[in-house]
């Protein structure tokens, strides 16, 4: 049975969850930072090197994490 359309829903029919998202890749490195004493450092910074690849059309639940429509 195919998929229903994103626009079809207003939650997810098998947890009833609110939330949904797709999966989008990317490129780039990271550059963590981290402190010698075992603190927390600043990575504010940490994905400014990362580009944004293609968006997949699958919509996942956010909260069962099952497929539930596709992109209209």
């Amino acid at each position: 049975m195919p998929l229903p359309k994103l626009s079809t829903l207003e939650e997810c029919p098998h947890c009833g969850c609110d939330e949904f998202y797709q999966k989008q890749s990317v490129k780039g490195f990271i550059y963590p930072r981290r402190r010698f004493d075992g603190g927390e450092a600043d990575n504010h910074h940490l994905y400014e090197h990362m580009g944004l690849g293609k968006m997949q059309k699958t919509i996942y639940c956010g909260g069962c994490q099952k497929k539930i429509a596709i992109e209209d």
